[in-house]
C-alpha cells in the first residue's frame, strides 16, 4: 500500500506536481492537487505510469481533483471543522511562467 503522496506526470514523463488521495469511492481513489499542475495536459500518470484523469477542476482556487481506478494507498486524514472564525496559510506561490513570491492569505467571517 502506498502512501496516498504521488508525483503526477504528462505522456512525456515530465514531473508536473504532487497530489494527495483524499477519497475512495466505487470509481477509484480521487487525488487533490493543484488546477496549475493538470491544465496543460491531456494525458496524466503517476509515477508508476498508472493512467489518471481529471475528475473536477476548480481554476479560481487553483484545485483540481483526479481519479485513478486501481491503486491502493492511504488517504490522507483531513479534518472536519464545525466553524473556522479565522484561518491564515502562509506559503509560496509559484504559477507556471510566474515568479515565486510570498503570500498570505488571511480568512475571517
Amino acid at each position: 500500500m502506498s502512501s496516498g503522496v504521488f508525483s503526477i506526470h504528462n505522456e512525456n514523463h515530465d514531473l508536473l506536481g504532487t497530489g494527495f488521495a483524499i477519497k475512495r469511492d466505487e470509481q477509484g481513489v480521487h487525488i487533490l492537487t493543484c488546477y496549475h499542475v493538470v491544465k496543460s495536459s491531456d494525458e496524466l500518470y503517476l509515477k508508476d505510469q498508472t493512467r489518471c484523469s481529471v475528475s473536477q477542476v476548480f481554476p479560481k482556487s487553483d484545485l483540481a481533483t483526479l481519479l485513478v481506478e486501481k491503486v491502493d494507498c492511504q488517504l490522507l486524514d483531513l479534518q472536519k471543522f464545525k466553524s473556522v472564525s479565522n484561518a491564515s496559510i502562509d506559503g509560496y506561490t509559484n504559477y507556471l511562467g510566474g515568479s515565486k513570491k510570498r503570500e498570505n492569505i488571511k480568512y475571517k467571517s
